[in-house]
């Protein structure tokens, strides 16, 4: 592990370790819950039409950590304060399978968890300070640019938006 920030509901890792799966399941459950959302990432064997055979991801740690405890108390205020987050996002070579994101809310219903870790995840997408150095079967190499939502479908806008309405 390189980076860990945990306080009583909010895990944020990042590792150049694989990821264990079971991780984000063990940090959310509480008995006050009744529900778990999660969502994993693993590398993909094409994208944009190229076979892809792996990953290096790197970061700049420090802010990466601050961004995702920021997104993590983000999600708390607009989805409440009854939630456990948990975030890994693994750095270094990864190969076409292997897990790289792995998000979980838990919750006392399914809305909050559902939607909360649907924010996690776009969020961090958008605003996280990690970058993605794409291996390609042809032996080439290249950084794979940004992939954040449009402005107008920016998770945080539409939770918000809809918060109001």
């Amino acid at each position: 592990m390189l980076e860990q920030l945990t306080c009583d509901r909010h895990q944020i890792e990042l590792s150049l370790a694989p990821i264990p799966l079971s991780a984000a399941a063990e940090f959310c459950h509480d008995d006050r819950y009744g529900a778990f959302a999660s969502f994993v990432g693993w590398v993909r064997r094409v994208n944009v039409g190229r076979l892809v055979t792996g990953i290096t991801y790197q970061s700049f740690q420090p802010l990466c950590r601050t961004v995702l405890a920021e997104i993590c108390q983000e999600a708390e205020q607009v989805f409440g304060q009854e939630l456990r987050i948990y975030v890994q996002h693994r750095l270094g070579e990864t190969r076409v399978g292997d897990p790289t994101v792995l998000i979980g809310v838990g919750a006392v219903h399914r809305d909050e968890a559902c939607e909360a870790c649907r924010y996690v995840i776009e969020e961090l997408k958008h605003r996280a300070p990690i970058w993605k150095l794409e291996h390609y079967e042809d032996g080439d190499s290249g950084w794979v640019p940004g992939n954040c939502l449009c402005q107008e479908r920016r998770s945080r806008d539409r939770w918000l938006q809809a918060r109001r309405e």
